[in-house]
Protein backbone atom coordinates (compact mmCIF):
# COMPACT_ATOMS: atom_id res chain seq x y z
CA UNK A 1 0.00 0.00 0.00
CA UNK A 2 3.02 2.12 0.12
CA UNK A 3 1.93 3.65 -3.47
CA UNK A 4 2.52 7.70 -4.32
CA UNK A 5 0.14 9.59 -6.23
CA UNK A 6 0.91 12.17 -8.78
CA UNK A 7 -1.02 15.60 -8.90
CA UNK A 8 -0.57 18.12 -11.72
CA UNK A 9 -1.14 21.73 -11.17
CA UNK A 10 -1.04 21.37 -7.16
CA UNK A 11 -1.24 25.04 -5.16
CA UNK A 12 -1.98 26.09 -1.57
CA UNK A 13 -5.77 25.92 -2.56
CA UNK A 14 -5.23 22.25 -3.49
CA UNK A 15 -3.38 21.69 -0.56
CA UNK A 16 -5.58 23.64 1.98
CA UNK A 17 -8.35 21.05 0.13
CA UNK A 18 -6.61 17.93 0.50
CA UNK A 19 -5.86 18.70 4.29
CA UNK A 20 -2.02 19.08 5.91
CA UNK A 21 -2.89 16.23 7.98
CA UNK A 22 -3.55 13.54 5.21
CA UNK A 23 -0.91 14.57 2.97
CA UNK A 24 2.42 14.66 3.56
CA UNK A 25 4.28 16.80 0.35
CA UNK A 26 7.70 15.60 -1.68
CA UNK A 27 9.52 16.82 -4.46
CA UNK A 28 8.10 17.42 -8.15
CA UNK A 29 4.45 17.65 -6.61
CA UNK A 30 3.96 14.83 -6.03
CA UNK A 31 1.88 14.00 -2.58
CA UNK A 32 1.97 10.39 -0.75
CA UNK A 33 -0.69 9.73 2.15
CA UNK A 34 0.27 9.80 5.42
CA UNK A 35 -1.70 6.42 6.24
CA UNK A 36 -1.32 4.70 2.68
CA UNK A 37 -4.04 2.03 3.32
CA UNK A 38 -6.75 4.16 2.91
CA UNK A 39 -4.68 5.60 0.28
CA UNK A 40 -6.50 3.39 -2.79
CA UNK A 41 -10.11 4.19 -1.84
CA UNK A 42 -10.06 7.62 -1.02
CA UNK A 43 -8.23 8.52 -4.53
CA UNK A 44 -10.67 6.49 -5.83
CA UNK A 45 -13.48 8.27 -4.72
CA UNK A 46 -11.44 11.92 -5.38
CA UNK A 47 -10.99 10.69 -8.98
CA UNK A 48 -14.21 11.29 -9.71
CA UNK A 49 -14.28 14.80 -8.66
CA UNK A 50 -11.05 15.63 -9.77
CA UNK A 51 -11.85 19.21 -11.09
CA UNK A 52 -12.36 20.79 -8.46
CA UNK A 53 -11.07 24.45 -8.47
CA UNK A 54 -10.18 27.42 -5.51
CA UNK A 55 -12.89 30.03 -5.45
CA UNK A 56 -10.57 32.61 -6.32
CA UNK A 57 -9.51 31.09 -9.58
CA UNK A 58 -12.66 28.71 -11.22
CA UNK A 59 -9.83 27.32 -13.40
CA UNK A 60 -7.66 25.43 -11.11
CA UNK A 61 -7.96 21.80 -11.56
CA UNK A 62 -7.12 18.79 -9.77
CA UNK A 63 -6.75 17.03 -13.04
CA UNK A 64 -4.96 13.41 -11.88
CA UNK A 65 -5.00 11.57 -8.63
CA UNK A 66 -4.09 8.05 -9.55
CA UNK A 67 -5.03 4.74 -7.44
CA UNK A 68 -4.65 1.25 -8.44
CA UNK A 69 -7.36 -0.98 -6.38
CA UNK A 70 -10.22 -0.30 -4.56
CA UNK A 71 -12.32 -2.46 -1.31
CA UNK A 72 -15.25 -4.60 -2.76
CA UNK A 73 -16.70 -7.91 -1.29
CA UNK A 74 -14.53 -10.59 -3.42
CA UNK A 75 -11.34 -9.19 -1.94
CA UNK A 76 -12.46 -8.97 1.54
CA UNK A 77 -13.60 -12.97 1.20
CA UNK A 78 -10.37 -13.83 -0.22
CA UNK A 79 -8.77 -11.53 2.75
CA UNK A 80 -10.67 -13.50 5.26
CA UNK A 81 -9.66 -17.15 3.70
CA UNK A 82 -6.14 -16.00 3.88
CA UNK A 83 -6.66 -16.04 7.47
CA UNK A 84 -8.77 -18.54 7.98
CA UNK A 85 -7.81 -21.66 5.22
CA UNK A 86 -4.74 -22.92 7.32
CA UNK A 87 -6.93 -24.05 10.38
CA UNK A 88 -8.80 -27.08 10.36
CA UNK A 89 -11.38 -27.55 12.65
CA UNK A 90 -11.41 -30.62 15.38
CA UNK A 91 -14.13 -33.45 15.82
CA UNK A 92 -14.46 -32.41 19.16
CA UNK A 93 -13.20 -29.81 21.64
CA UNK A 94 -11.77 -31.39 24.32
CA UNK A 95 -10.53 -29.99 28.25
CA UNK A 96 -7.34 -28.96 27.22
CA UNK A 97 -7.94 -28.95 23.08
CA UNK A 98 -8.91 -25.75 21.26
CA UNK A 99 -11.88 -26.12 19.03
CA UNK A 100 -9.61 -25.09 15.84
CA UNK A 101 -6.21 -25.72 15.00
CA UNK A 102 -3.91 -25.33 12.38
CA UNK A 103 -2.67 -28.50 10.38
CA UNK A 104 -0.11 -30.72 12.01
CA UNK A 105 -0.67 -29.82 15.27
CA UNK A 106 -2.50 -32.83 17.98
CA UNK A 107 -0.90 -32.61 21.31
CA UNK A 108 -2.56 -31.72 24.27
CA UNK A 109 -2.15 -28.19 25.80
CA UNK A 110 -0.69 -27.60 28.99
CA UNK A 111 -2.21 -26.11 31.66
CA UNK A 112 -0.05 -22.90 33.09
CA UNK A 113 0.08 -19.56 35.33
CA UNK A 114 1.18 -15.94 34.13
CA UNK A 115 3.29 -15.70 37.04
CA UNK A 116 5.67 -18.59 35.69
CA UNK A 117 5.89 -17.28 31.77
CA UNK A 118 6.69 -13.74 32.49
CA UNK A 119 8.65 -10.95 34.56
CA UNK A 120 5.87 -8.12 36.32
CA UNK A 121 6.88 -5.24 37.07
CA UNK A 122 5.02 -1.69 37.06
CA UNK A 123 5.76 2.20 36.01
CA UNK A 124 7.30 4.43 38.28
CA UNK A 125 6.46 7.98 37.38
CA UNK A 126 2.65 10.14 37.22
CA UNK A 127 1.16 11.51 34.55
CA UNK A 128 3.06 14.59 35.44
CA UNK A 129 6.07 12.86 33.47
CA UNK A 130 4.03 13.14 30.02
CA UNK A 131 5.62 15.69 26.89
CA UNK A 132 3.61 15.71 23.85
CA UNK A 133 7.11 16.85 22.49
CA UNK A 134 9.30 14.14 24.30
CA UNK A 135 10.97 11.05 22.77
CA UNK A 136 9.78 7.85 23.97
CA UNK A 137 6.31 6.12 24.10
CA UNK A 138 4.32 6.40 27.77
CA UNK A 139 2.31 4.17 28.89
CA UNK A 140 -0.46 4.99 30.82
CA UNK A 141 -3.92 3.34 32.39
CA UNK A 142 -5.73 5.17 29.14
CA UNK A 143 -6.02 3.70 25.07
CA UNK A 144 -3.63 6.83 23.93
CA UNK A 145 0.22 6.59 24.21
CA UNK A 146 1.39 9.71 25.29
CA UNK A 147 4.87 11.11 25.25
CA UNK A 148 7.89 11.30 27.94
CA UNK A 149 11.71 12.40 27.72
CA UNK A 150 12.54 9.24 29.90
CA UNK A 151 12.79 5.65 29.55
CA UNK A 152 12.46 2.64 32.02
CA UNK A 153 11.94 -0.26 30.12
CA UNK A 154 12.95 -1.74 26.43
CA UNK A 155 10.52 -4.12 24.52
CA UNK A 156 9.80 -6.55 23.62
CA UNK A 157 7.28 -5.99 26.07
CA UNK A 158 2.93 -6.18 27.01
CA UNK A 159 1.37 -3.50 29.09
CA UNK A 160 -1.78 -3.86 30.96
CA UNK A 161 -4.13 -1.18 32.72
CA UNK A 162 -3.92 -1.53 35.90
CA UNK A 163 -7.30 1.01 36.59
CA UNK A 164 -8.89 3.54 34.40
CA UNK A 165 -9.31 1.71 30.68
CA UNK A 166 -7.86 -1.40 33.24
CA UNK A 167 -7.15 -4.83 31.59
CA UNK A 168 -6.42 -2.88 28.26
CA UNK A 169 -3.23 -4.23 26.54
CA UNK A 170 -0.64 -2.95 24.29
CA UNK A 171 2.02 -4.81 22.75
CA UNK A 172 5.23 -2.66 23.25
CA UNK A 173 8.80 -2.67 21.58
CA UNK A 174 11.60 -0.53 21.77
CA UNK A 175 12.81 2.14 24.60
CA UNK A 176 9.54 3.22 26.99
CA UNK A 177 7.90 4.10 30.29
CA UNK A 178 4.84 3.63 32.07
CA UNK A 179 2.92 4.65 34.80
CA UNK A 180 2.68 3.85 38.07
CA UNK A 181 -0.05 1.50 38.06
CA UNK A 182 0.61 -0.11 34.56
CA UNK A 183 1.83 -3.34 34.42
CA UNK A 184 4.58 -4.20 32.09
CA UNK A 185 5.20 -7.94 31.24
CA UNK A 186 8.81 -8.74 29.82
CA UNK A 187 10.98 -11.94 29.63
CA UNK A 188 8.77 -13.73 28.04
CA UNK A 189 9.42 -17.98 28.21
CA UNK A 190 6.24 -18.04 26.25
CA UNK A 191 5.82 -16.71 22.71
CA UNK A 192 4.88 -12.94 23.06
CA UNK A 193 2.20 -12.74 20.06
CA UNK A 194 0.11 -15.88 21.63
CA UNK A 195 0.06 -14.70 25.53
CA UNK A 196 -1.39 -11.16 24.16
CA UNK A 197 -3.92 -13.07 22.70
CA UNK A 198 -4.68 -16.16 25.22
CA UNK A 199 -4.59 -13.84 28.24
CA UNK A 200 -7.02 -11.50 27.69
CA UNK A 201 -10.55 -13.66 28.12
CA UNK A 202 -9.50 -15.15 31.77
CA UNK A 203 -8.21 -11.63 32.44
CA UNK A 204 -11.31 -9.92 31.19
CA UNK A 205 -13.07 -12.60 33.54
CA UNK A 206 -10.71 -12.23 36.45
CA UNK A 207 -11.26 -8.22 36.52
CA UNK A 208 -14.71 -8.53 36.59
CA UNK A 209 -14.39 -11.34 39.12
CA UNK A 210 -11.72 -9.85 41.79
CA UNK A 211 -10.89 -6.42 41.02
CA UNK A 212 -10.88 -3.77 43.72
CA UNK A 213 -13.66 -1.81 43.62
CA UNK A 214 -13.12 1.80 45.25
CA UNK A 215 -13.61 4.42 43.95
CA UNK A 216 -11.59 3.19 40.94
CA UNK A 217 -11.94 -0.82 40.22
CA UNK A 218 -8.10 -1.55 39.61
CA UNK A 219 -5.83 -4.42 39.15
CA UNK A 220 -3.45 -6.17 42.03
CA UNK A 221 -0.38 -8.04 40.92
CA UNK A 222 -1.28 -11.21 42.29
CA UNK A 223 -4.55 -11.60 39.91
CA UNK A 224 -1.70 -11.17 37.10
CA UNK A 225 1.20 -13.97 38.38
CA UNK A 226 -1.67 -16.46 39.45
CA UNK A 227 -4.11 -15.72 36.03
CA UNK A 228 -4.30 -19.56 34.64
CA UNK A 229 -4.83 -20.85 31.07
CA UNK A 230 -3.80 -23.57 28.62
CA UNK A 231 -0.38 -23.30 26.74
CA UNK A 232 0.67 -25.51 23.55
CA UNK A 233 4.12 -26.46 22.49
CA UNK A 234 6.19 -24.09 21.25
CA UNK A 235 6.21 -24.29 17.58
CA UNK A 236 1.50 -24.04 17.86
CA UNK A 237 2.02 -20.74 20.27
CA UNK A 238 4.35 -19.08 17.47
CA UNK A 239 2.16 -20.29 14.32
CA UNK A 240 -1.11 -18.60 16.30
CA UNK A 241 0.84 -15.27 17.79
CA UNK A 242 2.31 -14.76 13.92
CA UNK A 243 -1.78 -15.65 12.90
CA UNK A 244 -3.29 -12.94 14.85
CA UNK A 245 -0.49 -10.19 14.57
CA UNK A 246 -1.66 -10.64 11.05
CA UNK A 247 -5.38 -10.54 11.53
CA UNK A 248 -4.87 -7.67 14.48
CA UNK A 249 -2.61 -5.66 11.79
CA UNK A 250 -5.78 -5.81 8.99
CA UNK A 251 -8.10 -4.14 11.76
CA UNK A 252 -5.18 -1.82 12.95
CA UNK A 253 -5.49 -0.51 8.82
CA UNK A 254 -9.23 -0.48 8.61
CA UNK A 255 -9.18 1.68 11.37
CA UNK A 256 -7.23 3.99 10.89
CA UNK A 257 -8.57 4.03 7.01
CA UNK A 258 -11.44 4.44 8.48
CA UNK A 259 -10.16 7.44 11.02
CA UNK A 260 -8.70 8.98 7.60
CA UNK A 261 -11.86 8.76 5.53
CA UNK A 262 -14.00 10.75 8.27
CA UNK A 263 -11.15 13.23 8.50
CA UNK A 264 -11.06 13.44 4.50
CA UNK A 265 -15.09 14.18 5.31
CA UNK A 266 -14.67 16.70 7.79
CA UNK A 267 -11.70 18.94 5.37
CA UNK A 268 -14.50 18.33 2.19
CA UNK A 269 -17.42 19.73 4.36
CA UNK A 270 -15.25 22.97 5.84
CA UNK A 271 -13.98 23.41 2.36
CA UNK A 272 -16.61 22.74 -0.16
CA UNK A 273 -19.68 23.42 1.74
CA UNK A 274 -19.36 26.34 4.29
CA UNK A 275 -19.64 29.90 3.42
CA UNK A 276 -17.46 32.18 5.69
CA UNK A 277 -16.39 35.97 5.00
CA UNK A 278 -17.85 36.07 1.48
CA UNK A 279 -20.66 34.66 -0.54
CA UNK A 280 -19.12 31.38 -1.84
CA UNK A 281 -17.11 28.80 -0.32
CA UNK A 282 -13.15 28.18 -0.06
CA UNK A 283 -13.64 25.77 -3.04
CA UNK A 284 -16.03 25.08 -5.79
CA UNK A 285 -16.23 22.68 -8.61
CA UNK A 286 -14.76 24.09 -11.94
CA UNK A 287 -17.22 26.16 -13.99
CA UNK A 288 -20.13 27.75 -11.09
CA UNK A 289 -18.91 30.66 -9.75
CA UNK A 290 -22.07 32.62 -8.81
CA UNK A 291 -22.44 33.51 -5.61
CA UNK A 292 -24.20 31.19 -3.37
CA UNK A 293 -27.86 32.54 -2.04
CA UNK A 294 -28.55 33.14 1.62
CA UNK A 295 -32.01 32.33 3.42
CA UNK A 296 -34.11 30.59 6.32
CA UNK A 297 -34.75 27.69 5.72
CA UNK A 298 -38.53 28.34 5.52
CA UNK A 299 -37.62 29.46 1.77
CA UNK A 300 -35.69 27.34 1.00
CA UNK A 301 -37.94 23.93 1.87
CA UNK A 302 -41.55 23.54 0.45
CA UNK A 303 -42.81 21.88 4.26
CA UNK A 304 -42.26 20.14 7.07
CA UNK A 305 -43.41 17.42 8.86
CA UNK A 306 -43.09 15.41 12.36
CA UNK A 307 -43.16 12.08 12.69
CA UNK A 308 -45.93 9.31 12.99
CA UNK A 309 -44.95 6.47 14.54
CA UNK A 310 -45.35 6.82 18.18
CA UNK A 311 -45.06 3.20 19.29
CA UNK A 312 -42.40 0.94 18.35
CA UNK A 313 -43.82 -2.43 19.91
CA UNK A 314 -45.96 -2.31 16.61
CA UNK A 315 -42.63 -2.50 14.56
CA UNK A 316 -40.89 -5.60 13.24
CA UNK A 317 -37.37 -5.45 14.27
CA UNK A 318 -36.54 -7.53 11.18
CA UNK A 319 -36.68 -6.76 7.45
CA UNK A 320 -39.29 -8.13 5.52
CA UNK A 321 -41.49 -8.22 2.18
CA UNK A 322 -44.42 -6.73 4.54
CA UNK A 323 -42.78 -4.23 6.78
CA UNK A 324 -39.98 -3.11 4.19
CA UNK A 325 -39.98 0.41 5.01
CA UNK A 326 -37.09 1.80 7.77
CA UNK A 327 -38.03 3.95 10.97
CA UNK A 328 -36.14 6.46 11.61
CA UNK A 329 -36.16 7.93 15.43
CA UNK A 330 -33.93 9.98 17.66
CA UNK A 331 -31.24 7.47 18.07
CA UNK A 332 -28.07 7.38 16.28
CA UNK A 333 -27.43 3.78 16.44
CA UNK A 334 -28.01 1.46 13.83
CA UNK A 335 -28.03 4.45 11.03
CA UNK A 336 -31.25 6.07 12.96
CA UNK A 337 -33.52 2.75 12.02
CA UNK A 338 -35.47 1.82 15.23
CA UNK A 339 -37.46 -0.69 13.03
CA UNK A 340 -39.83 -1.81 10.25
CA UNK A 341 -43.14 -0.48 9.01
CA UNK A 342 -45.48 -1.91 6.66
CA UNK A 343 -46.23 1.93 4.51
CA UNK A 344 -44.23 5.20 4.21
CA UNK A 345 -45.14 8.74 4.65
CA UNK A 346 -41.88 10.18 3.44
CA UNK A 347 -38.93 9.84 0.44
CA UNK A 348 -35.94 11.47 -0.15
CA UNK A 349 -36.18 13.59 2.53
CA UNK A 350 -33.79 15.06 4.88
CA UNK A 351 -34.99 14.31 8.69
CA UNK A 352 -33.86 16.62 12.45
CA UNK A 353 -33.89 14.58 15.69
CA UNK A 354 -36.62 17.21 17.74
CA UNK A 355 -35.47 15.85 21.26
CA UNK A 356 -32.97 14.43 23.47
CA UNK A 357 -29.77 13.73 23.31
CA UNK A 358 -29.16 14.01 19.67
CA UNK A 359 -31.32 17.03 19.36
CA UNK A 360 -30.51 18.59 15.92
CA UNK A 361 -28.73 15.86 14.62
CA UNK A 362 -29.60 16.14 10.30
CA UNK A 363 -29.71 13.19 7.92
CA UNK A 364 -30.29 12.27 4.40
CA UNK A 365 -32.66 9.60 4.00
CA UNK A 366 -32.65 8.15 0.73
CA UNK A 367 -35.83 6.27 -0.66
CA UNK A 368 -39.42 5.51 1.09
CA UNK A 369 -39.72 5.67 5.04
CA UNK A 370 -41.47 6.59 8.29
CA UNK A 371 -40.24 8.44 11.11
CA UNK A 372 -40.91 8.88 14.99
CA UNK A 373 -42.69 11.31 16.50
CA UNK A 374 -38.78 12.67 18.11
CA UNK A 375 -38.16 12.98 13.87
CA UNK A 376 -38.65 15.82 11.94
CA UNK A 377 -38.82 16.04 8.38
CA UNK A 378 -37.91 18.60 5.83
CA UNK A 379 -39.15 18.32 2.21
CA UNK A 380 -38.31 19.85 -0.82
CA UNK A 381 -39.27 19.70 -4.91
CA UNK A 382 -36.56 21.76 -5.93
CA UNK A 383 -33.93 19.65 -5.13
CA UNK A 384 -32.84 20.61 -1.71
CA UNK A 385 -33.94 17.28 0.09
CA UNK A 386 -30.21 16.17 -0.69
CA UNK A 387 -27.15 14.96 0.62
CA UNK A 388 -25.09 17.37 0.59
CA UNK A 389 -27.79 20.43 2.04
CA UNK A 390 -28.26 17.66 5.14
CA UNK A 391 -24.55 17.56 6.38
CA UNK A 392 -24.24 21.62 5.31
CA UNK A 393 -27.26 21.06 8.68
CA UNK A 394 -26.10 18.63 10.18
CA UNK A 395 -22.65 21.02 11.41
CA UNK A 396 -25.48 24.04 12.39
CA UNK A 397 -28.73 22.88 13.28
CA UNK A 398 -27.80 21.43 16.90
CA UNK A 399 -26.49 24.65 17.56
CA UNK A 400 -29.94 25.80 18.08
CA UNK A 401 -30.74 22.76 20.21
CA UNK A 402 -32.72 24.65 23.64
CA UNK A 403 -30.20 24.09 26.86
CA UNK A 404 -33.31 22.75 28.90
CA UNK A 405 -33.20 19.43 31.02
CA UNK A 406 -34.37 18.01 27.69
CA UNK A 407 -32.49 19.53 24.67
CA UNK A 408 -35.15 20.28 21.50
CA UNK A 409 -35.03 21.96 18.36
CA UNK A 410 -38.52 22.99 17.17
CA UNK A 411 -40.01 23.33 14.20
CA UNK A 412 -40.29 26.74 14.41
CA UNK A 413 -37.05 27.40 15.49
CA UNK A 414 -35.69 25.12 12.22
CA UNK A 415 -37.47 27.06 9.98
CA UNK A 416 -35.50 30.41 11.12
CA UNK A 417 -32.12 28.77 10.33
CA UNK A 418 -29.94 30.70 7.81
CA UNK A 419 -28.07 29.17 5.64
CA UNK A 420 -25.90 29.88 2.55
CA UNK A 421 -26.62 27.34 -0.53
CA UNK A 422 -26.03 27.01 -3.98
CA UNK A 423 -28.73 28.51 -6.35
CA UNK A 424 -27.43 26.33 -9.31
CA UNK A 425 -28.95 22.61 -8.82
CA UNK A 426 -26.45 21.02 -11.79
CA UNK A 427 -23.94 22.47 -8.40
CA UNK A 428 -25.55 21.14 -5.95
CA UNK A 429 -25.95 17.51 -7.98
CA UNK A 430 -22.08 17.53 -8.49
CA UNK A 431 -21.67 18.25 -4.32
CA UNK A 432 -24.52 15.51 -3.71
CA UNK A 433 -22.58 12.73 -5.59
CA UNK A 434 -19.21 13.67 -4.23
CA UNK A 435 -20.32 13.27 -0.47
CA UNK A 436 -22.99 10.49 -1.27
CA UNK A 437 -19.27 8.66 -2.57
CA UNK A 438 -17.37 9.33 0.28
CA UNK A 439 -20.47 8.41 2.70
CA UNK A 440 -20.34 5.11 1.08
CA UNK A 441 -17.07 4.74 1.32
CA UNK A 442 -16.91 5.71 5.47
CA UNK A 443 -19.90 2.70 5.65
CA UNK A 444 -17.66 0.34 3.45
CA UNK A 445 -14.80 0.88 6.45
CA UNK A 446 -16.80 0.29 8.98
CA UNK A 447 -18.41 -2.43 7.68
CA UNK A 448 -15.38 -4.30 6.57
CA UNK A 449 -14.01 -3.39 10.06
CA UNK A 450 -16.90 -4.85 12.17
CA UNK A 451 -16.91 -8.20 9.90
CA UNK A 452 -12.51 -8.51 10.83
CA UNK A 453 -13.62 -7.49 14.39
CA UNK A 454 -16.68 -10.57 14.75
CA UNK A 455 -14.07 -12.81 12.72
CA UNK A 456 -11.52 -12.50 15.41
CA UNK A 457 -13.74 -12.96 18.35
CA UNK A 458 -14.90 -16.16 16.42
CA UNK A 459 -11.47 -17.20 16.13
CA UNK A 460 -10.63 -16.67 19.87
CA UNK A 461 -13.27 -18.13 21.44
CA UNK A 462 -12.48 -21.21 18.99
CA UNK A 463 -8.56 -21.30 19.18
CA UNK A 464 -7.85 -21.11 22.35
CA UNK A 465 -8.65 -23.75 25.54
Amino acid sequence: YSKEYLFRNVTNSTLSFLGSKLYSSHVNSVLGFKNTFADKAIAKTLNKFKHIAAAGNVYLKLDELRLYTSINPAEQVEEINTFTTPIKSSVKKTSNQPQLRFAGFSKDWNRTKLGDLVRITTGKVNLNEADENGKYNFYTCGIKVLKTNSYAFEGPAITIAGNGSIGFMQLVDGKFNAYQRTYVLQDFKADRGFLFNVINKPLDKKIKMESRVGVIPYIVLDMLTDLHFYLPEEREQQRIGSFFKDVDNKINSLQNALSKSKELKRTLISKLLVVQNNSQPELRFSGFNKYWKKGELDSIFDDFKIGRIDNISRLSQEKTEEFRYPVYSSKTSNNGICGYFDTYSFENSITWTTDGEYAGDVKYREGKFQASIHCGIMISSRGYSCVSIAEMLNKIVYRHATRANIPRVSMGTLKQIVISYPEEIEELQKLNCLFTDINNLISTYEVTLENHKKLKQALVQRMFV
